[in-house]
């Protein structure tokens, strides 16, 4: 199964997320549309360039979220 990024809303966390393992990119307080696109594009250039197996696995997650 490859790896997906994912977003999550837990008590803690808000943002992007690797769907096996702990990765992940908070997501920042954006007040316009540009800041949202803008993390969302770096958020995508970073998770393509983390490698899993350097980190451990990722607990179950508990909150809300969804598969992009």
């Amino acid at each position: 199964m490859s790896k997906r990024l994912i977003w999550v809303e837990e008590d803690d966390f808000a943002g992007w997320s690797c769907s096996h393992c702990p990765w992940g990119i908070t997501a920042p307080r954006c007040d316009t549309t540009v800041a949202v696109l803008a993390f969302n594009r770096v958020a995508q250039e970073t998770f393509e360039k983390h490698n899993c197996a350097a980190l451990p696995s990722r607990p179950p997650l508990s909150g809300l979220f969804l598969s992009f």
